[in-house]
């Protein structure tokens, strides 16, 4: 009988942790509506031009829509990592979505403004100078995207300017080499499996999950980092 009811207690709970992930990608999606259909027709581009300009619109769109949404994502995502599990997803996605917005339209262009500098120190240095240096550029990438999730889970965490936002999600990836960059790889992996193999996961469970994985890692360095502070006091 206690068997019984420890696998009727687990299965349900993951019942809801599948819900409130799904849930909550779902929110992101739908607010992401105008930079995705963007993405769609960048697929269908059939001219350089073409996909100039929708890249250019893209790059446009993403810090008005894109990082506030993702900015709402990871609030969410937050109250989960810090055990309140009760949260209504709809409601509290608005609100933190309101919330975040205009922080979250500044970190987006600053965010921008290092991605451009990295494509085009990618395009010239791997084909102007070597390509045997794209793998070089590949694991930068990954740091970057890792600096560029934990700016965003401090955003949402850290009551702090931008410039110290941003000096403490690269403090948190530099001093935390292996275990930013294995979370890099994993989210990686996330968008490779769901882009080529399970196109489902784009819709359930992408964006959240990745929300989750690198929130859950971000809280513990932070806890970390506090407790040190603490003891050195």
């Amino acid at each position: 009988m206690n068997i019984q009811f420890g696998m009727t207690k687990l299965i349900q709970a993951i019942a809801e942790w599948v819900t409130r992930l799904a849930l909550t990608n779902m929110m992101w999606l739908l607010f992401n509506v105008p930079v995705i259909l963007f993405s769609v027709n960048l697929a269908f581009a059939e001219t350089r031009q073409e996909m100039i300009s929708i890249i250019g619109i893209l790059f446009i769109l993403a810090p008005f829509i894109t990082f506030p949404a993702t900015g709402a994502l990871f609030a969410v995502v937050r109250r989960w990592t810090m055990e309140d599990t009760t949260i209504a997803v709809f409601k509290s996605y608005i609100r933190y979505w309101k919330q975040h917005y205009k922080q979250s339209i500044i970190a987006g262009l600053i965010i921008e403004v290092f991605w451009m500098i990295y494509a085009i120190d990618y395009y010239y240095f791997t084909t102007q100078i070597s390509s045997s240096l794209a793998l070089v550029f590949i694991m930068l990438g990954i740091v970057f995207l890792m600096i560029t999730l934990f700016f965003i889970c401090s955003l949402v965490h850290d009551e702090l300017s931008m410039m110290n936002l941003m000096k403490n999600a690269i403090i948190m990836v530099i001093t935390n080499p292996i275990v930013t960059v294995s979370i890099g790889v994993f989210n990686l992996s996330i968008l490779y499996i769901s882009f080529r193999y399970a196109p489902y996961l784009i819709v359930f469970f992408l964006g959240s999950l990745i929300a989750f994985v690198t929130f859950s890692v971000f809280y513990k360095i932070h806890k970390k980092v506090e407790l040190i502070k603490k003891d050195s006091i």
